[in-house]
């Protein structure tokens, strides 16, 4: 076995097993911490869904993508992030698998994310940029992506 491998597999041993991953693995198959934690997750997302839907709905802009936007909103949950319904979408996702206690749905959300990141967002953010010009570019400049 070459040395470089040993190495790398010790230093993981011992981050699993008694570092921060071993400990926080372990706190969380603790029903009395993940059913609470995981709870509070999928609470906090449905409200920040529910707010998000509602600015949209209240700027008279449509909801689904398939539909053309008719207004940059800058109201509620978009003063602080222009993709609140993303970041609803992977806390409750993240909250389930918290709550249930599955790597899976980690892993999944950790896909979900990715793919979110590198496909949708960009290209939204290119057809918003052609459809609003000057006013979402300004709006892209003061208010971040996630958070």
């Amino acid at each position: 076995m070459p040395v470089s491998y040993a190495r790398r597999s010790s230093f993981w041993c011992r981050f699993s097993r008694g570092g921060v991953h071993h400990r926080l693995a372990t706190a969380l198959r603790s029903p009395g911490l993940r059913l609470p934690l995981g709870g509070v997750l999928v609470a906090m997302a449905t409200a920040l869904f529910s707010s998000s839907i509602g600015q949209l709905r209240r700027a008279g802009t449509p909801v689904p993508g398939n539909q053309p936007t008719t207004a940059i909103v800058r109201t509620g949950p978009y003063r602080f992030s222009r993709n609140p319904i993303y970041l609803a979408f992977f806390a409750a996702h993240l909250g389930v698998a918290i709550w249930v206690n599955s790597v899976w749905l980690v892993a999944t959300s950790i896909a979900s994310v990715a793919i979110v990141a590198v496909v949708v967002v960009p290209r939204e953010e290119r057809y918003l940029t052609r459809r609003f010009g000057a006013e979402y570019l300004a709006y892209k400049t003061s208010v971040r992506r996630w958070l």
